[in-house]
């Protein structure tokens, strides 16, 4: 299958790619609610979130996070497989967050929210604002 065309994100993507402190505080600014409909969550879950490029995957998370878009069984089990699997701690906590959000409450996602909870970024800020139910 190959990758959407997805416009909208393109302005996003090229400040993940760039991978600075700079460009990541631009991308949080710029995110929005055109940013977290059903078609970006999509590209990001399908797409996005298996990208060879850590700052994608980083970016990807973040949009699913951020979103309200339910996200079936299926692609949560696949999801948090790929948070457990994943090496860069952003993308782990995003993931965490996204499925913690979305009342996912299995051993993994809970260890990984909690440290995610400890850390002083916006993932952890984030994470520090979910409902513990």
């Amino acid at each position: 299958m190959s990758e959407p065309n997805t416009p909208i994100l393109d302005e996003l993507l090229a400040l993940a790619r760039l991978g600075t402190d700079e460009a990541w505080d631009q991308f949080s600014q710029k995110m929005g609610p055109q940013h977290l409909t059903p078609e970006c969550v999509l590209w990001a879950r399908k797409y996005g979130i298996i990208e060879s490029d850590e700052n994608v995957r980083d970016a990807s998370a973040t949009i699913i996070a951020h979103s309200d878009v339910p996200i079936d069984e299926l692609d949560q089990i696949w999801l948090e497989g790929l948070m457990m699997e994943d090496d860069n701690k952003f993308v782990r906590h995003w993931l965490a967050n996204a499925l913690y959000k979305r009342g996912n409450r299995s051993s993994d996602v809970v260890t990984t929210w909690e440290e995610a909870c400890k850390e002083e970024t916006p993932a952890g800020e984030f994470a520090r604002g979910l409902p513990k139910r």
